[in-house]
């Protein structure tokens, strides 16, 4: 599995890119096999099939709990790739160690910086969703 980690701090956007992507996905008539939110707003989990690889999105990320979480659902969906939201601040090493297979997963850390406004952090935000949809298609 391709694990696309989108790190930043808390609230700089990483579930809005997660939801950029997802929209991405959906108006390109890429289809969704699965969807579920959590008990927070906006955050949510998915699976998309294309060209027979699947995809998991996974948007929460404040906490190495649900950072855990993300990988598993990641190998017991059989996704092809997981891009997955990390807060800066959390004791990744562990859950990472734990729950990646060496021989078969990779990671790739994309990080998204804390903003002076709205403008500047829309525009980042999608300078990297521009960044992973290259890396998807």
């Amino acid at each position: 599995m391709k694990v696309y980690f989108i790190y930043g701090d808390k609230d700089v956007g990483k579930t809005t890119v997660c939801q950029k992507i997802r929209g991405f996905l959906l108006k390109h008539a890429i289809p969704e096999i699965s969807f579920s939110t959590f008990k927070w707003e906006n955050d949510f989990r998915s699976i998309f099939i294309n060209d027979e690889k699947l995809i998991g999105v996974y948007s929460v990320g404040d906490g190495s709990r649900y950072l855990r979480e993300a990988l598993r659902f990641g190998h017991e969906n059989k996704c092809d790739i997981l891009i997955a939201a990390v807060s800066t601040g959390i004791k990744y090493n562990r859950p990472i160690n734990e729950e990646l297979i060496p021989e078969k997963d990779s990671i790739e850390w994309l990080t998204l910086s804390s903003c002076e406004s709205d403008d500047e952090r829309d525009r980042l935000e999608d300078k990297l969703v521009d960044q992973i949809l290259k890396l998807l298609f």
